[in-house]
């Protein structure tokens, strides 16, 4: 194997990523008729309309999307949401790439294996020691990582990219580059690494029509959810809720209809009551909830 690139050494660069825009059509029938009054005889104060709206992104099709228009680039990114309070953004690492060994203290963040293998090292404390893991992580496989614990993350897929989706909280600012023996890593409780094709399995097996766990990372603000039929999302305040389907479809159809795929991102404006419904067998996705508390 050839020397292994550094993700670090080179510039990332960062896209925006393309959505599909779903808009309610009864919000589109009112601003029709708000703009026949307009014509018709005047429309003497301005009338703001609720208009729920549902925006879509595959993410594996956009990290496609990144390596197709700049090939050469070992370490690419796309952002697909961001507030103070959280973000959701897409890394892809080219093949043999390193993004070497760092931490946050400012956030901790979860990341979702869309596509190939990591190569993931990491460091923490237990019982004030050193402690690390030392793994191959395959697609499907979330590896949560609290504030100050180290990680190494290598793409050891075959010749080809290794695709992130990377949720953390509050907003994603930096890597901290750091050494393998910094002390600061012993603030760190240790990560937590979930299989969600191994746990969809598990849900099939109990027979109960539907699991939405928290994750113990980010506040609780991430769940794994799995349901055989049907799901509605309870969403709490202003900010829009995310679903990251990562097996089977779903079709969501309140408030707004759309047919959601693997590694689809759907970002729910006014999310609460939203039906979910399983399209052929179970599902297994990441719910992410900015606000809930």
């Amino acid at each position: 194997m050839s020397d292994p690139l550094t993700a670090h050494d080179v510039e990332s660069a960062e896209a925006r990523p393309a959505f599909r825009v779903v808009k309610s059509l009864w919000a589109r029938v009112l601003l029709r008729r708000a703009v026949l009054l307009s014509l018709f005889g005047g429309l003497l104060y301005l009338n703001f309309v609720y208009e729920p709206e549902l925006r879509i992104a595959n993410v594996m099709e956009t990290g496609r999307d990144l390596v197709r228009k700049d090939p050469k680039n070992p370490s690419l990114t796309a952002t697909f949401y961001a507030t103070p309070r959280t973000s959701i953004h897409l890394h892809v690492l080219g093949a043999d790439t390193v993004c070497q060994f760092h931490f946050h203290q400012g956030n901790e963040e979860v990341t979702l294996i869309v596509q190939g293998l990591a190569h993931v090292t990491t460091g923490f404390g237990r019982d004030g020691q050193p402690a690390k893991t030392d793994e191959v992580y395959k697609e499907g496989t979330l590896v949560a990582l609290p504030r100050y614990c180290g990680h190494r993350w290598h793409n050891v897929t075959p010749g080809t990219f290794n695709t992130n989706l990377v949720f953390s909280r509050p907003k994603f600012a930096f890597n901290e580059f750091i050494e393998e023996t910094d002390s600061r890593i012993l603030k760190a409780p240790p990560p937590a690494m979930v299989n969600m094709h191994d746990r969809l399995a598990t849900f099939v097996a109990s027979g109960k029509p539907f699991e939405d766990d928290p994750l113990p990372a980010l506040d609780g603000t991430l769940h794994a959810l799995f349901f055989r039929d049907s799901y509605v999302i309870h969403a709490e305040g202003a900010e829009p809720a995310s679903v990251t389907v990562i097996s089977g479809e779903a079709d969501l159809t309140e408030p707004q209809r759309a047919h959601l795929v693997p590694y689809d991102l759907a970002m729910i404006a006014h999310a609460n009551g939203a039906r979910l419904v399983a399209s052929g067998r179970p599902v297994a996705a990441l719910l992410l909830y900015p606000e809930r508390q």
